[in-house]
């Protein structure tokens, strides 16, 4: 029972809503305050104070009681300020792959250029992080787990403070228009890359064993163990991979139609791990997805691209 009506407070809080450009500024309209309960729980210990007071003609209990009061009105009023005129801006996040966790990077500013205290912001991971924005502004990194492939979007974030008392607990909520870009999750298997343009398509580009030992290289997800170098790891290296050179100096055409899988995603997935062992032996590759197709080159720019076709090949422009 308290686990659905906790989901359904959770749905209401982050429905999908009109996304908003840069900057999104705090003002008093934006802002929602209530009690927390430890503010009730000082507001029946007042109204204790004030009738125990006329009851027993207690003169210093009216004043601790109108004392208490005030100071419970005054920390209302810096809990509202500490949000009113909060600027929110954004950058890009990185591209990540699915099933990794995207890290979208909020930027808070002071419309006034004064430090705000105890800033605590969340979305759809329901993490929260609290920061302290000084005068020059501050950076919260909010993680969102990718499902899966597609483009990404940071959804509704929730703003709060509850400084300096923690009386009261002030909130807005904000829709910012950014989005992350999720790749296809490579293919684990190890399969060889296709046949190069150079040798008319009759020798795969690349066939794993038969090249020369080239240098070791970092460990990626993916990689087949038999390539693993063992050794280094045993001399507390770290995991590292044996890199060969390739035997083809060809250009190499990444096919969707011609990718093993059994369905598209699966061949997207092998596109994918093509594309990054074709980056990791600096192999010219061209990717062709249905009759279209990209030049012929490699590099981050090039990867980058094509990644992102293969993110949202087949899909409407919807958060994945």
């Amino acid at each position: 029972m308290l686990a659905a009506l906790s989901s359904r407070i959770q749905d209401y809080i982050f429905r999908p809503q009109a996304r908003e450009r840069p900057p999104i500024l705090l003002h008093r309209r934006r802002i929602y305050i209530l009690p927390t309960g430890h503010g009730i729980a000082f507001a029946l210990m007042l109204l204790v104070l004030f009738i125990g007071s006329i009851n027993y003609s207690l003169s210093l209990g009216y004043v601790l009681t109108f004392f208490l009061a005030a100071l419970g009105n005054v920390a209302m009023l810096h809990t509202f300020r500490n949000l009113r005129g909060l600027t929110i801006r954004w950058r890009i996040p990185e591209p990540v792959f699915a099933g990794d966790t995207a890290v979208f990077p909020l930027l808070f500013d002071s419309a006034a250029h004064d430090a705000r205290f105890a800033i605590a912001a969340w979305g759809r991971a329901d993490n929260r992080h609290v920061l302290d924005v000084p005068t020059t502004g501050g950076l919260v990194r909010l993680p969102l787990r990718a499902a899966r492939r597609g483009r990404l979007a940071l959804g509704r974030v929730v703003i709060e403070s509850r400084y300096p008392l923690g009386l009261f607990r002030a909130w807005s909520r904000v829709s910012p228009d950014v989005h992350c870009i999720v790749y296809p999750q490579p293919a684990t298997e190890d399969l060889p890359l296709p046949a190069s343009a150079a040798d008319g398509g009759t020798q795969p580009a690349h066939v794993a064993g038969n090249d020369e030992y080239q240098f070791l290289r970092g460990y990626r997800a993916g990689d087949s163990p038999r390539r693993i170098s063992w050794r280094a790891y045993a001399r507390e290296r770290g995991l590292l991979t044996k890199q060969f050179a390739a035997d083809s100096s060809g250009e190499v055409v990444l096919d969707l139609d011609a990718a093993p899988g059994r369905d598209l995603e699966e061949k997207l997935s092998r596109l994918a791990r093509w594309v990054l062992d074709a980056e990791a032996r600096s192999i010219r590759y061209r990717l062709r997805l249905t009759c279209e197709a990209t030049a012929a080159g490699h590099g981050e720019a090039h990867r980058r691209k094509c990644l992102e076709k293969l993110a949202q090949y087949g899909l409407n422009d919807t958060a994945a």
